[in-house]
């Protein structure tokens, strides 16, 4: 042909040389032709389908946020925030949370600016929802290195991929069809252990206490404890192991605290991988009955020790050392404390605005 033809209203074109036009995805659409990329749909308003040239507004009394592709009743949701780190190639990446068991997207987004920061809000009712970051190249987020991460309303994170995105080719998602679920629980690991990338096969990774949990020692030992989920964000590892009161981890501390400690170089079977970021989540169990599992932090087994291991401030409202998001006085007797480290004499801090 001598000459280009424009895309059709609702479909779009964002490379050079095409030879034809994509459509856009639901939860967006493109009201007019020679469109390079796609609009999401505005917060209240929906669209379920493909090729669509514009977005249908919200029956009375439900709701949307962007790019949605259906709406919740007023009252019947709560956001999560997707918070996207686009690569170099930020057209061929898009995302979708979809219902556990499968189903039409319920949000979804794609259309976005080269080495970005975007963040995307998604209002989901209580429920368990699988996260899927898509790559169109089959390249992951690399070009170079990008990422996402999962929060929930109040900011906890479900899901930490941050500079994950090479990790993946076309699709970054957990492991077995495996979901988060909302809301998110309380239990986490202590802070000291929280987004610690340099443990070694022979250290502890320990759960945070729960009251209730250690109510139960002694009591209901068998089916009392704590179950630890340790996954990577782009579903090469996923593995969920309990620890009871009654057969806590092997050369764990007594007590009702034995349960919440895990050994990573004692698991034989499906065993944590070397040098690889993995995220960590936790939930208590009591008599038999399972929490939710709480936010995620990130943590990392290496092959060998740095040279300087990382540790990082006090973070524990009842110890009077807590250090973690306070406020402090340069120039007086104002200070901060770090967890100590087993043989260290000297620390280094740094400070970023």
């Amino acid at each position: 042909s001598e000459v280009c033809l424009a895309c059709d209203a609702g479909y779009y074109n964002p490379v050079t040389a095409a030879t034809e036009c994509l459509a856009c995805p639901a939860g967006e659409y493109s009201a007019q032709t020679g469109s390079i990329v796609c609009l999401l749909c505005e917060a209240n308003t929906y669209n379920p389908v493909e090729a669509a040239t514009s977005c249908l507004a919200c029956p009375n009394g439900e709701t949307s946020g962007v790019g949605a592709v259906a709406c919740t009743p007023v009252g019947g949701c709560e956001d999560v925030f997707l918070e996207l780190t686009t690569d170099g190639s930020a057209s061929e990446t898009s995302w979708e949370v979809i219902p556990d068991g499968g189903g039409p997207a319920l949000c979804s987004g794609s259309g976005y600016a080269d080495n970005d920061q975007v963040t995307e809000t998604c209002c989901l009712p209580d429920g368990c929802y699988r996260l899927r970051v898509l790559d169109s190249f089959g390249d992951g987020m690399s070009n170079p290195g990008g990422g996402y991460v999962l929060r929930d309303v109040n900011g906890k994170r479900i899901i930490d991929n941050t500079d994950g995105g090479a990790g993946f080719t076309s699709v970054s998602a957990l492991a077995n069809d495996q979901v988060f679920c909302l809301p998110l629980g309380t239990d986490q690991v202590i802070g000291a252990h929280c987004d610690r990338t340099d443990f070694l096969p022979t250290d502890f990774l320990i759960a945070s206490e729960n009251a209730a949990v250690s109510a139960e020692f002694g009591v209901n030992d068998a089916n009392s404890g704590y179950q630890f989920w340790l996954f990577d964000p782009n579903g090469t590892y996923s593995r969920r192991v309990f620890f009871s009161h009654a057969n806590p981890m092997v050369g764990s501390p007594p007590g009702a605290q034995a349960a919440a400690h895990l050994r990573f170089g004692n698991l034989i079977t499906n065993p944590v991988p070397l040098d690889l970021m993995l995220n960590v989540r936790i939930r208590g169990r009591v008599n038999g009955t399972y929490n939710a599992f709480g936010p995620t932090c990130r943590v990392m087994v290496v092959s060998s020790l740095p040279a300087c291991p990382t540790t990082q401030l006090v973070d524990d409202l009842n110890n009077p050392n807590h250090s973690c998001g306070v406020d402090r006085t340069f120039g007086g007797s104002d200070k901060v404390v770090a967890y100590p480290l087993a043989g260290a004499n000297q620390y280094r801090f740094r400070f970023e605005q």
